[in-house]
């Protein structure tokens, strides 16, 4: 897992056009590519977490967090990939923030 710090998050659940949605995503500092000499400094990245509860979750915690986080790379076969985080843990705390898995 990488250490990250998450400076925020944001998420949706509601039905737009007749789809429906439960998404969320967290924003994760990172550096400027700095090699060409044109930037300096830090950034936000956004990453799509697996749910509106992950971020419900950390919505409760004060910002910048530092958080352990899993990222995956996915691709859809045609050339195009994504990077997602698909676990992501609070430093300061043993709490797993998944939301519980529903019973079968």
């Amino acid at each position: 897992m990488d250490k990250v710090l998450v400076t925020g998050v944001k998420w949706f659940v509601g039905n737009i056009d007749g789809k429906d949605f439960n998404t969320g995503t967290a924003f994760v500092d990172e550096k400027l590519d700095d090699r060409r000499g044109t930037a300096k400094g830090r950034a936000s990245t956004t990453y799509k977490l697996s749910s509106a509860a992950v971020a419900q979750a950390l919505a409760k915690r004060d910002f910048p967090l530092q958080c352990e986080v899993e990222f995956e790379r996915l691709s859809d076969g045609k050339g195009s990939s994504e990077t997602i985080i698909v676990d992501i843990r609070p430093i300061d705390s043993h709490v797993d923030i998944k939301p519980a898995s529903k019973a079968a």
